[in-house]
Formats: structure tokens, C-alpha cells, sequence
């Protein structure tokens, strides 16, 4: 990928629903041997609004896994596989067309990837065989019983059946809501988000929404760290002032938090600071992505690299502030209220980190570094910031958003590191994008 992801109106999902009924002790199958298919638009193929097989009872269901193929432009691309929902079975079980017992051969329909991913969960869900490694924690067969009865003990409302319904999942993690609290629990390499946020929304209660509670499932051999927010009423807002305003609440928020940051890396605030930076820039060298860049470029990966640590030590000398990022600040985790206050939203990438990050995905990792929108939220960020980045001067702070660059691919290359094999397909490119956008920077590419 040279350019950023594909259109969002060149992508088709077609969604294979994978219905596990404990009474019939297979997957329902239709009327002609296939799985219930959708074909959607552009999605993580885990969204799951309108997800169900029609007439589905609560209760009636063990696990239901979204099987999903992707095309690009009339071209497969990759495929999916996540388990969505897994409520406790109660219900009768619905009339049944046929089933999938996992014997024989597959549905009819199902490219062969899937039909060996369904096989692996069916035998998983019965307990033929050992969980899959590569499944994220929250897929595991019993995972989301373990959950909820954690979440219940913790006096916070119940999974499904009326309580919380679950909105999405992908490889990192699954979000529930109910109608005035999240509930997201992340996989273990981002077991921080729950303390940090909690201690974020103490710091700040009019910027980050309470954290209810928070804490770890156990499973089986992993665990599930997990935590239940208030829901937010507002909405996403794009555009040059919807941008200003994120900047300023940002700024805001890290004025406010700064004298706290001691106190936020001890409950598990990563360490993203320039030095940090440059010593975990080995795992974009190291990243697969890059073996699709020409033979021109990855000749001069050793110089890029060697560049991008020597620019972010010379940040590190110069004395740059300490400052809270998100880390993923994009107008999709911010919901303005009704009466224009700016609330900011999943804190899975926040860490402790130098000026400037979070301006590029406020505007975008394909922004004009030197463009009226990016200057404007510059200066809505620093004005907020107050005396955090008194003595860092304009030039330093755009310096810091151009160094934004390895900080994100960075992010890029370890969630693709945590990704199941299967599912690094959600973010392909984004690390080769950035390399690329580094090279241009320091003049290695043109």
C-alpha cells in the first residue's frame, strides 16, 4: 500500500453467521446447506448491529462467530474470523433446516480458510480440542460466561439479556453497552487501559467518562482484563472546527493531567518518551510489512532508522515535555455533547510521550504538515496546554507532530505484533504507509 487504505465504498464484506445451538449440538445450517450470509458494506466484519440470524431468541445461543470474506474493488483480499456473541444457552432451541457438526465436508459457500477456522471453533466450542492459541482471550469458548459474571459481581449489570449487548470485536478487543455504560475488555497486552482510565477520569471528569470498575476475568490460561465506563451521550464531528475543538480539549486535558503523571505510569501509563521511542523503533525495521517496499527503498532502511533515533535523542536533549497522548486521536473517539463539551474516549494507545503526537491524527497521517488546518490545531493545542510547553516554541512543537510519524508506526507495528495471524489484515499497510512517509520526510524517497 503507497497511499492511504482503499475507499470505504470499494469495500464488501460478505459475512458468513456461524450460530452454534447447544441442543442440536452443531451449526444451524439453512434451508439450502449454507450458512446464513450478509454481504455489507465497509466494516470490521465484527460490527455487529443488524448481526443475528433473523428470529433469533435470546438465550437460544452458545456462541455466534462472524465468518467474514473481504473484497477490494471486486477482489478477496483477506478473511475474518471473530466470535461475537456468547450468552449463556437457555432457550429452546429454533426449528433447524440442518446442521454442521464438523464432520464431513464444510457449507456449501465457504471459502476453504474459513471452512478451517469454523471446523478449529466448533471443535473448540464442544470441547474436542484445545483452544487455539491464536484466538484472542474474549473468543475462547466460556470466555464471555467468565465475564459476566465478574462484571455482575461487580455490582455493574449483567451481558445480554437486556443488560449490556455486545456492539463490536475484532483482534484487540469487544465492547458491550447498555444504555448508560461500556463495557470493552481488551486482550492482555493491553491490560492498562481500565487503570489508566479510571485514574484519567478522576483527573479530569469532565474530559474522560467515569470508569464504573474495572478489573481481570480469569479463563482457562489466559485472563481477560476488562473495565465498564459511563456511556457518553454525543456525537463524532469531522472538519477544520471539529479539529480545533479536539486539539483544545486535548491541550486542556494535558495541562491538567501533568502534575499526575507519576502517579498514571504507576497504574500503567507506557512509556513513549523520545529515548523510549527510538529503542522500540526496532520493531518497524523488523515489521513484514516492509518486505513489499521497492528494492530502492528498504536500501535505505538502515539510514532512515538510524535518523529517526538520532532526531528523537536530539528531542530528548533539548528537553522536550513530558506530556499524555492518546495515541489515537482521531475524531472518531471524541463525542461533543449537546452543549459543545468535547469528551475523549478510548485510552487503549495512551502513554506518556512528547508534543505533537496526537495533532497528526487529529487532522490525519496523510496531513499537510505545513498546512493552515494542522498550524490552527497546533495553536489551539498549545494555547490549552497552558505552561506545560512554556519555553517549547512553535517550530518545536511542529518538529514534535513530524516525529508523530515513527510514534505511529510504531502503535502500527506492535498491534500487528499482538494480532492474531489471521486478523492483521484490519490495519495491512498502515506500517509500510508510514515508512514511506518518514522516507519523504528525510529525504530518502521521493
Amino acid at each position: 500500500m503507497s497511499g492511504p487504505p482503499p475507499r470505504r465504498s470499494d469495500v464488501r464484506v460478505r459475512r458468513h453467521l456461524a450460530w452454534f445451538v447447544p441442543e442440536v449440538g452443531g451449526v444451524v445450517l439453512d434451508a439450502s446447506g449454507r450458512l446464513p450470509v450478509q454481504v455489507v458494506g465497509w466494516c470490521i466484519p465484527s460490527e455487529v448491529d443488524g448481526l443475528a440470524w433473523p428470529g433469533m431468541e435470546p438465550g437460544s445461543v452458545a456462541a455466534l462467530a462472524c465468518l467474514a470474506s473481504v473484497e477490494v474493488a471486486g477482489e478477496p483480499v483477506h478473511e475474518d474470523r471473530v466470535v461475537l456473541v456468547e450468552p449463556v444457552p437457555g432457550a429452546a432451541a429454533p426449528p433447524v433446516d440442518g446442521v454442521w457438526r464438523g464432520d464431513g465436508g464444510a457449507p456449501e459457500g465457504l471459502p476453504a480458510p474459513l471452512a478451517a477456522a469454523l471446523a478449529s471453533w466448533l471443535a473448540e466450542v464442544t470441547g474436542r480440542a484445545a483452544a487455539d492459541p491464536g484466538w484472542p482471550a474474549f473468543a475462547w469458548p466460556g470466555a464471555i460466561a467468565a465475564l459476566a459474571g465478574v462484571v455482575a459481581g461487580a455490582g455493574v449489570g449483567k451481558l445480554g439479556h437486556g443488560g449490556f449487548a455486545q456492539r463490536r470485536a475484532w483482534s484487540l478487543a469487544t465492547v458491550w453497552a447498555s444504555g448508560t455504560a461500556v463495557l470493552k475488555a481488551p486482550t492482555g497486552e493491553w491490560a492498562a487501559e481500565g487503570p489508566v482510565t479510571a485514574a484519567l477520569s478522576r483527573v479530569a471528569p469532565d474530559r474522560v467518562p467515569l470508569v464504573l470498575a474495572h478489573g481481570v476475568a480469569n479463563h482457562a490460561q489466559r485472563v481477560l482484563p476488562w473495565m465498564v465506563q459511563r456511556r457518553q451521550a454525543g456525537e463524532s464531528r469531522v472538519g477544520p472546527e471539529a479539529a480545533v475543538a479536539l486539539a483544545a480539549a486535548m491541550g486542556d486535558l494535558v495541562r491538567r493531567a501533568a502534575p499526575h503523571l507519576g502517579d498514571l505510569r504507576a497504574v500503567g501509563l507506557a512509556d513513549r518518551r523520545p529515548l523510549a521511542a527510538a529503542t522500540e523503533f526496532a520493531l518497524v525495521s523488523a515489521s513484514p510489512e516492509l518486505d513489499a517496499l521497492s528494492v530502492d527503498e528498504r536500501a535505505v532502511l538502515p539510514e532512515l532508522e538510524a535518523r529517526v533515533r538520532a532526531r528523537l535523542a536530539e528531542m530528548a536533549d533539548r528537553g522536550a515535555p513530558s506530556v499524555l497522548a492518546h495515541g489515537d486521536l482521531h475524531a472518531g473517539n471524541a463525542l461533543v455533547a449537546a452543549d459543545g463539551r468535547v469528551w475523549i474516549i478510548d485510552w487503549t494507545d495512551a502513554a506518556v510521550s512528547w508534543p505533537g503526537v496526537d495533532l497528526l491524527t487529529i487532522v490525519g497521517l496523510d496531513a499537510d504538515l505545513d498546512g493552515d488546518e494542522m498550524r490552527a490545531v497546533a495553536a489551539a493545542y498549545r494555547d490549552a496546554t497552558g505552561p506545560v510547553l512554556a519555553g517549547w516554541n512553535a517550530e518545536a512543537l511542529m518538529a514534535g507532530v513530524a516525529a508523530g510519524v515513527a510514534f505511529h508506526a510504531i502503535a502500527y507495528a506492535r498491534i500487528a505484533t499482538a494480532a492474531p495471524a489471521a486478523q492483521r489484515w484490519q490495519l495491512a499497510g498502515a506500517v509500510r504507509y508510514l515508512v514511506r512517509r518518514l522516507l519523504r520526510l528525510e529525504g530518502l524517497a521521493t
